[in-house]
């Protein structure tokens, strides 16, 4: 076989392997990223429910306050 054919089929195949090889790991990358972005989604859904309930508190606590100030008038 000649050599210059040979040359090109060891190319080629090394061209497969190598973006073969690169999908796997792209892939195992991107799921990496994928799972830490919905680990840092969920603890900032966790943060603004903590602090919508402390606001929501706040407000109610208010809202009574103003009520019996009314009241007392």
């Amino acid at each position: 076989m000649d050599s210059n054919i040979l040359s090109i089929i060891i190319g080629a195949a090394a061209l497969i392997v190598g973006l073969i090889l690169g999908k796997v790991i792209f892939a195992k990358n991107a799921n990496k990223k994928v799972e830490e972005a919905e680990l840092q989604s969920q603890t900032i859904l966790k943060e603004a429910q903590l602090r919508a309930e402390t606001i929501r508190k706040e407000k109610e606590l208010e809202a009574k306050e103003n009520f019996v100030q009314l009241k007392s008038v």
